[in-house]
């Protein structure tokens, strides 16, 4: 359906929309958790689930920062 090329694509794009925040909306539903996290991870683009790289190195960034403020704060 992501693909669709048809006279009905600006329909589809809608439902899919709607679909994505229904299912972001039920992530915050401690009893289906699990369930939109798989439907997330295994129907939309750019919901794997998995850190990756540049989020790694940002978090490395930020924790030296933090460590030079307080070695500032100490010395």
């Amino acid at each position: 359906m992501l693909s669709y090329k048809g006279p009905l694509k600006k329909q589809i794009s809608c439902l899919i929309t709607k679909c994505e925040d229904l299912i972001q909306l039920r992530l915050y539903d401690k009893d289906t958790l699990n369930g939109a996290k798989f439907t997330l991870t295994s129907c939309f683009e750019g919901w794997n689930g998995k850190t990756d790289e540049t989020e790694k190195e940002l978090d490395a960034l930020v924790s030296g920062l933090i460590e030079e403020i307080d070695n500032e704060a100490i010395g």
